[in-house]
């Protein structure tokens, strides 16, 4: 037997000793035209048995996707299909040939390159994208995961006792919802809102820097960031990587944004005695 398979055997026999239920195998990604790979998938997927395939398709593929199907098919039974790089330009309507091509269902879509990128596919959701409408769908789920992962610190904002290990809750709770232009894309007519890449690029590396910043800092600092002085901060900024700089920037974000909540609480406070 050759090399792979005796590696893949190995594999598989450890895997479930170990006593995994589920296993993955992502293999290498190919052209239909590259004949040496594409004979080594079919020989993969005879000694692997797999009980599922999903085949990959790129949304910026167009219609060649279903030439690229019909080349997939011929070495492998594919159960189902993933569209990739929808936070891109590609809007996926070509990956629906290769949907027609296989008559099977599209499993997963791809919108970012982490694993919580990867989306259950929801036909709704798939055509109001493909047709320029947005998805509300996709952004309101989004944004209620992150509401209900940060109530405590949300809680603690809204009352004054904000510190800086609620500001990283709420920094992780944004990210996690994706790139700003994805957002932007997920609202009705959202082609009309447009950010710019540099500063996407910008917003997005400053919140990473942030989020460092408060990792290195001990949980007294965390918790009660006016102790930080300048021989904390210097330490702070040499264990995080950034400078000084970036950390007194993070700083003033920090002391921004408990004033706003400050100033919501109070004329909070104010319509509920006008009876508001």
């Amino acid at each position: 037997s050759s090399p792979i398979k005796k590696a893949f055997e190995e594999g598989l026999k450890q895997l479930r000793e170990r006593g995994a239920r589920l296993i993955i195998i992502d293999t290498a990604g190919r052209h239909k035209d590259e004949e040496g790979l594409m004979q080594e998938m079919g020989e993969l997927n005879g000694f692997i048995h797999p009980d599922h395939v999903m085949l990959v398709i790129d949304a910026n593929l167009g219609q060649s996707a279903s030439s690229q199907a019909a080349a997939f098919s011929s070495k492998v039974k594919v159960g189902s299909v993933i569209i990739t790089k929808l936070d891109g330009s590609g809007k996926g309507g070509g990956a629906l040939s290769a949907v027609a091509y296989l008559k099977v269902p599209v499993s997963f879509i791809g919108v970012g390159e982490g694993l919580d990128d990867i989306e259950e596919f929801e036909a709704s959701s798939f055509v109001s994208r493909l047709l320029g409408m947005g998805d509300l769908r996709s952004l309101i789920m989004a944004m209620q995961t992150a509401e209900k992962e940060q109530e405590e610190s949300l809680e603690r904002m809204a009352s004054g006792r904000m510190t800086l290990d609620d500001m990283l809750s709420q920094i992780r709770a944004f990210r996690k919802m994706g790139p700003l232009s994805s957002v932007l894309e997920k609202l009705p007519l959202g082609g009309g809102l447009k950010i710019d890449q540099l500063t996407e690029e910008q917003g997005e590396e400053r919140m990473k820097k942030w989020e460092v910043i408060i990792q290195s800092m001990n949980k007294k600092e965390r918790s009660d960031p006016s102790i930080l002085d300048s021989s904390r901060i210097r330490r702070i900024a040499k264990g995080s990587g950034t400078r000084p700089e970036d950390v007194k920037d993070m700083i003033r974000q920090y002391e921004l944004l408990k004033k706003t909540m400050k100033n919501v609480r109070r004329n909070k406070r104010l319509v509920n005695l006008l009876g508001g």
